[in-house]
């Protein structure tokens, strides 16, 4: 079994490098929280480094009802990622 699967990596890690990665272009997006605090969440780009994002959900550990919203301002770390 482990001789497949590192036969099956050998074939396809030289196809790795043939395709280019694109991260998701949007401004505005929305999103359902699943898990200890269950809810909803908006994000809205400001700019190219700044957004705004709030979040509504039920807390079910405190039994009570969470909201939050905060505003992000994002800095390049390097090529590709932001702090």
């Amino acid at each position: 079994m482990k001789k497949k699967v590192l036969a099956l990596f050998a074939l396809v890690w030289p196809l790795a490098g043939l395709s280019t990665v694109h991260a998701q272009e949007y401004n505005t997006a929305i999103s359902v929280n699943l898990g200890a605090d269950m809810g909803f969440g908006f994000k809205h780009f400001l700019g190219e480094r700044s957004a705004i994002e709030a979040q509504l959900g039920y807390n079910i550990g405190c039994d009570g009802v969470m909201l939050s919203a905060v505003y992000q301002y994002h800095v390049p770390l390097a090529t590709g990622f932001s702090l």
